[in-house]
């Protein structure tokens, strides 16, 4: 073990890390605009006080709202495949 800063190391994953981060930021931009689509869908369900979508929406919102994230993770990765849905891995 030598302990030091391997420089050829770091220089050589380079591309690896640019590509990670152009994968992060796409899945940003993709998720923010998704999340704002959403967002505004809902916004505009509830503010019309349809009465069969108004208390869906409100349904769903607060179960998201009220579930911790490490379970939504889980339920989105790992139970949804597991149940049939298809999935991106």
């Amino acid at each position: 073990m030598s302990g030091g800063w391997d420089w050829n190391y770091a220089i050589a994953i380079l591309p690896a890390l640019w590509r990670g981060l152009q994968v992060t930021l796409l899945a940003t931009l993709l998720g923010s605009l998704l999340a704002f689509v959403l967002g505004l869908v809902f916004a505009i369900v509830r503010r019309s006080r349809v009465p069969v979508l108004d208390p869906l929406v409100r349904g769903f919102v607060e179960l998201w709202r009220s579930t911790p994230l490490l379970v939504q993770a889980y339920l989105i990765y790992a139970v949804l495949p597991a149940s049939g849905s298809r999935s991106a891995r």
